[in-house]
Formats: structure tokens, C-alpha cells, sequence
């Protein structure tokens, strides 16, 4: 909100000011993407994703307007990026790295009902590798169980 704030004019925020260029969403999420995967620091991945996480709410607070026709590659982009993290990610888990995978799995849950909302098809073709790689984690630990299965169930019954 601060951001669109500071940047508001004639009624557009900063994501309407980005669409007019929809290759800018794709240099925000790579760059933010890169600083993300490219730490060993859990720390810092854990506060990366946390901008990662905020720059996307507020994408999909403006996904009725399409993002300058850059849906389909925000909602690719968002999903293979935590697919990978989550793929990835130490095992047990535990603190931050527990944290860091709930936020992965919260971002996916709000991507996919956006998606499921506003573009149904492009969702389609992503699907099975949403739920091949959920599948496989739902057993592992009991804290991360019920977001995973609530994510799934969604998914695969709703």
C-alpha cells in the first residue's frame, strides 16, 4: 500500500504504471528470484521470499486488469519458482526453513485460486507438476501437512 501510495497517479498504482511494460514484471520477479536461490543463508532466502511474497499480492490484487498481458507468464513464473523451492528444501525442516516453506506454500495456495478465479486454462497446464510435487510431502512432518493437503484438496476435489 505504501508503494502504491508514493507512486499513485491519475488513479494507477505502481502495478498499472508497470504494465504499460509487462517485461518490468519479469525483471522484478527474476531479480528478486536470483537473490532467493542464489543464498545458502536461510535467513536471507527467508527475507527475499518475503518480498518475492509481497511484490505477487500485489499482482494479483490487479490480475482482473490481465497485467498488460503478462498473466500467463506471472502465474508460470510464480508456480515453478516455488515447485522449485519447495523441491528443494532441507529436510526436516525446521525455523526459518520451516517458515520459508509455509510462505512458499501460502504464495501457490493464493496464485492457484487466483488462477482457478481469473484464467482457469492457463492453470490447467501447470497442474500436475503442482500436484506431483505436493503428493510426495504430505506425510513428511505434521506442521506442514495441513497446508499442503489444504492446497491439494483445493486442487484436485474443489
Amino acid at each position: 500500500d505504501y508503494i502504491n501510495r508514493c507512486y499513485k497517479t491519475k488513479s494507477n498504482g505502481i502495478i498499472a504504471i508497470l504494465s504499460k511494460n509487462p517485461e518490468s514484471f519479469h525483471k522484478i520477479l527474476f531479480a528478486v528470484w536470483k537473490q532467493v536461490s542464489g543464498t545458502k543463508n536461510y535467513y536471507k532466502k527467508h527475507r527475499m521470499l518475503m518480498i518475492y511474497h509481497f511484490f505477487v499480492n500485489l499482482l494479483l490484487k490487479e490480475i482482473k486488469g490481465g497485467l498488460g498481458g503478462a498473466w500467463a507468464f506471472v502465474l508460470r513464473d510464480v508456480i515453478y519458482s516455488m515447485i522449485h523451492h519447495i523441491s528443494n528444501r532441507p529436510n526436516p525442516l525446521t525455523g526459518v526453513s520451516l517458515r520459508s516453506f509455509l510462505l512458499c506454500c501460502d504464495l501457490l495456495n493464493r496464485v492457484c485460486h487466483a488462477a482457478v478465479q481469473y484464467c482457469g486454462d492457463a492453470l490447467a497446464s501447470h497442474l500436475h507438476v503442482v500436484v506431483g510435487t505436493l503428493i510426495p510431502i504430505v506425510g513428511e512432518q505434521p506442521e506442514t501437512e495441513e497446508k499442503v493437503l489444504g492446497l491439494l484438496k483445493y486442487l484436485v476435489i474443489d
